[in-house]
């Protein structure tokens, strides 16, 4: 069945072989350790919806991307950058790319969002949400 972990396991395929990623992880948000200097850049992968329909399952994911800031913030623009990089590949890859030969229809893109935590976690991002469709098949007896 191409549902829910094919799906996830294919965005965290082509996330995990970007050069610019170096943890992937997916669910709760709370529940990763930002604390461990060794996990970032992190992509980390959250899906919001399922919407099960006759052909095809439409799913909503949310993307949040997130590398580590100097105390100084002199690689801020680094960190933006190279991890905008990162969200523009996944996507392109979902529109017209591997992942859209691997029978992924890309059907939205919400603006990206700038993740900036300055105080806590001394980290920089980006956030992303998609909605995609992919063939449902689940047979029923």
């Amino acid at each position: 069945m191409k549902g829910f972990f094919y799906a996830i396991n294919r965005i965290e395929e082509q996330l995990t072989a970007d050069v610019n990623i170096n943890t992937v992880t997916n669910g709760r948000r709370d529940e990763i350790a930002l604390d461990n200097k060794v996990i970032y850049p992190l992509a980390h992968i959250m899906v919001n919806t399922i919407n099960p329909l006759e052909i095809v399952n439409t799913m909503s994911v949310t993307l949040s991307v997130i590398d580590l800031v100097f105390p100084d913030n002199s690689n801020s623009n680094d960190v933006f950058n190279s991890l905008a990089t990162v969200v523009n590949r996944l996507i392109e890859s979902l529109r017209r790319g591997q992942m859209h030969d691997d029978y992924f229809e890309l059907q939205s893109v919400t603006p990206m969002t700038r993740i900036d935590d300055q105080f806590t976690h001394k980290v920089n991002g980006w956030e992303v949400t998609f909605d995609f469709a992919i063939h449902n098949d689940t047979g029923i007896e």
